[in-house]
């Protein structure tokens, strides 16, 4: 079971390679956690912003996918920068790609 501490909930896992991205919208963390050791990453402690909100969440290579109302976001992994893809009349929930 995964309980990472500082973290008030987890939304939206996604996998990237080994490990596992998701996010806390009540914080507005993107995580990387490992499932074998259980060790937590904050990815974006400085950009915390751009993923309050933040649900559904998926990865393709080093691109990230991400929901917040009715947008869809997508970012480069290594350069944190959110641009909108789509949106929506209603919530977007998750997002999947492929």
């Amino acid at each position: 079971m995964i309980q990472p501490i500082g973290v008030k909930a987890i939304y939206g896992l996604a996998l990237q390679g080994d490990r596992l991205l998701a996010v806390d919208p009540f914080r507005g963390y993107l995580l990387r956690l490992d499932p074998k050791t259980d060790q937590l990453e904050i990815l974006n402690a400085s950009e915390a912003e751009a993923f309050y909100g933040a649900t559904g969440v998926a990865c393709w290579q080093d691109q990230l996918w991400f929901c917040r109302d009715h947008t869809v976001y997508t970012t480069a992994l290594d350069d944190l920068q959110p641009a909108p893809v789509l949106t929506l009349p209603y919530p977007a929930d998750g997002v999947a790609v492929w």
